[in-house]
């Protein structure tokens, strides 16, 4: 998987949220992603993990539930 893999994968998952606010999360993570460096990409990738366990783990903070989400477990 590369950032550009991780970011979809993401934006898959946080179909649920408004989308003002998927943006706002993959800016997050873009900028997270460009702040290290290409060529620090892998060890970021490692670090975060699964995308949709991310998704999950922002549903949660935005107070969406789990059951009203889904998840493309690739």
């Amino acid at each position: 998987m590369n950032k550009k893999e991780f970011l979809q994968r993401l934006r898959d998952n946080l179909t649920p949220m408004p989308e003002e606010e998927v943006s706002a999360a993959l800016r997050y993570y873009e900028e997270y992603f460009d702040e290290v460096g290409i060529e620090n990409e892998a060890r970021v990738l490692k670090e975060l993990g699964n995308p949709e366990q991310v998704a999950k783990q922002i549903l949660a903070d935005g107070g969406i539930r789990e059951d009203r989400a889904h998840y493309n477990n690739a």
